[in-house]
């Protein structure tokens, strides 16, 4: 059986560390295991142990050498009898390159996405990624989007796999209350959540509240505009939350007001929890919603139109329960944990397998 080592060097549950659990949770012929160092992600580690993924520490020191770094992991794939690693991210992309050539075994890439408005560091690590990946054995975009940011690598060398959610960990649908709005997301330019918060008071049913779950450098300027327009009362800024898909459930709209994304997780998720989705219209957004089909898509940086779609939506009650349906069948059939784990497996033994 190939066996598949996932590295990936990062912190917190929130992007692609939860994505990774989803695939590693779904995978059933392959062999896989789950490599972190222990100044990357203990507690990625403790979720997959949590789930029966079988899991490797990396131990280094505090300030280890990147030849250092390389050395041990290629030893630790030896150990392991690693056929295939799997990186995600710059630095475990750099690192796992030399690692994976080091070992004589073949490397592939989930492209999750690039920086936006990153700092010089981490602009010039991404040119380096970007540089290496034309090397990889495989890279996977998350999405279109994505797969046109690598205009240097060879097309036979990448393939599209959606971006998924891992059903098993969706809470099972309430109703929520219809007029409660949620968003979900880093508060960042990009997002465009003053535009949401605008959106209210050209929403004439006074009792509609907005729950803000994420963080972000915005933060502070969203909170501001908040008492600016004097919607204190209807707006809750939680931060970041690990509970977020139970507030979620609460609710009974969600949207995301954005300019750029590429398949949105936390709209997929409340696709899947039969919430009524409202989204900009752009790449991305539009591979999961078809208008008043599978959720609502409305203008860029457009709080006016945004309210009329949330007004919409309180107004036709009704309309709105095929909607949910509509929405969650295209999130299981076509964008599920499951599905996606097959065309990886697909990969792993067809085109990467040293036995193939």
């Amino acid at each position: 059986m190939t066996k598949v080592a996932h590295f990936i060097s990062a912190s917190g549950l929130y992007g692609a560390e939860r994505w990774v659990l989803g695939l590693l949770n779904n995978l059933k012929k392959i062999d896989a295991v789950l490599i972190c160092s222990n100044h990357d992600s203990p507690s990625l580690l403790k979720e997959a142990k949590k789930l029966g993924i079988a899991t490797k520490l990396l131990k280094v020191r505090g300030n280890y050498s990147f030849l250092d770094f390389i050395s041990k992991l290629a030893k630790l794939l030896k150990e392991e009898k690693v056929d295939v690693l799997h990186t995600h991210g710059y630095k475990s992309d750099i690192l796992g390159y030399f690692a994976a050539r080091k070992a004589g075994i073949k490397i592939i890439s989930t492209l999750h996405g690039w920086s936006q408005n990153a700092g010089l560091k981490v602009r010039l690590y991404e040119s380096l990624d970007r540089i290496f990946l034309r090397y990889f054995d495989l890279i996977v975009p998350l999405s279109d989007g994505l797969r046109k940011s690598l205009r240097y690598v060879r097309k036979d060398k990448i393939k599209i796999i959606n971006n998924f959610v891992d059903l098993s960990s969706i809470p099972e649908p309430e109703k929520g209350d219809p007029k409660l709005i949620t968003f979900i997301g880093q508060l960042i330019e990009r997002k465009r959540v003053q535009d949401l918060i605008i959106s209210l008071n050209y929403i004439s049913d006074k009792n509609v509240k907005l729950q803000i779950i994420g963080d972000g450098p915005k933060k502070k300027e969203l909170m501001d505009l908040t008492k600016k327009l004097n919607l204190q009362d209807k707006i809750t800024f939680y931060g970041f939350r690990k509970d977020r898909l139970q507030l979620l459930n609460k609710s009974g709209i969600f949207v995301l007001p954005s300019l750029l994304e590429g398949i949105p997780r936390a709209m997929m998720e409340a696709m899947a929890m039969e919430k009524i989705v409202i989204g900009t219209d752009i790449s991305g957004i539009r591979e999961l919603i078809k208008h008043k089909e599978k959720g609502l898509l409305v203008p860029t940086k457009n709080p006016k139109k945004l309210a009329e779609a949330i007004e919409w939506v309180l107004d036709h009650q009704n309309e709105t329960e095929k909607i949910r349906k509509n929405a969650k069948i295209l999130i299981k059939k076509e964008f599920s944990a499951e599905r996606a784990a097959k065309e990886y497996e697909e990969l792993y033994i067809k085109r990467l397998s040293p036995c193939k």
